[in-house]
């Protein structure tokens, strides 16, 4: 199949008739011409194509549209929308939408109970349990401390010792034990513990499965060690290294 009038038409004018723009001539052209007809239908298939993909390619995403409206954006953007919002009808529409639903909505704010404060309790200095020598002993340091001191705060106890650091020479290490008295050992498991001097903390360490932690790399002086589980702080106030 061919045009039946070749010269008559031209393709810029089929193009222009798949826009909506045709003139007297072509429709009359394309009212007789089988071939062209069907050329125009199929330039107006792929210009409905192009406008879908291209549908506002220019305008602002909804979130930036919010955002301009709440004040949220930079200057330079804000300035950019607003230039925009001048020649975009369909832009400008959905302003006016956004700002008509939230002159409507009655935003309430939730009232939000505040958290509890941590609680501090300051562990004191205490005798260790007596233990029978054919028993367990309730608290026992990781390694071969000579000896130990024991805290106490309500159900936390703390056991800590002091031994030569083996990688630093001249160091010392802080080792300790704690549990929580009446529950198992991995109660406090991943509990934090730091160590701090002068105000400022030195290290920070976390309780392992069977209730240990330890502290290496320590010069001599005076430490606060704080354990601090997400409803209490437990402080040892002074620590002498």
């Amino acid at each position: 199949m061919e045009c039946i009038a070749p010269d008559e038409i031209t393709e810029v004018q089929l193009i222009a008739y798949a826009d909506g723009e045709g003139d007297s001539a072509t429709i009359d052209h394309l009212r007789r011409c089988p071939y062209c007809a069907k050329r125009a239908r199929a330039y107006a298939a792929d210009q409905q194509v192009l406008r879908a993909l291209f549908y506002r390619v220019e305008c602002p995403d909804a979130h930036t549209l919010g955002e301009y409206h709440l004040g949220l954006l930079p200057p330079a953007d804000r300035r950019v929308v607003e230039a925009h919002l001048q020649s975009c009808h369909l832009c400008a529409a959905e302003i006016a939408e956004l700002r008509s639903f939230l002159d409507e909505v009655k935003i309430v704010p939730k009232k939000l109970s505040p958290l509890p404060p941590l609680k501090r309790l300051v562990a004191r200095l205490t005798s260790p349990p007596p233990t029978p020598a054919a028993q367990q002993p309730a608290f026992a340091l990781r390694g071969a401390t000579a000896s130990a001191d024991f805290y106490q705060a309500e159900d936390i106890k703390i056991v800590i010792g002091l031994e030569a650091d083996g990688v630093q020479a001249g160091r010392k290490m802080l080792v300790g034990f704690t549990a929580r008295q009446g529950k198992p050992l991995t109660s406090l498991t991943g509990t934090q513990v730091q160590l701090r001097r002068s105000g400022a903390t030195v290290a920070v360490e976390r309780v392992d499965d069977l209730g240990n932690f330890a502290f290496g790399g320590l010069t001599s002086g005076e430490y606060e060690l704080i354990l601090a589980t997400d409803r209490e702080q437990v402080v040892i106030e002074t620590v002498v290294v």
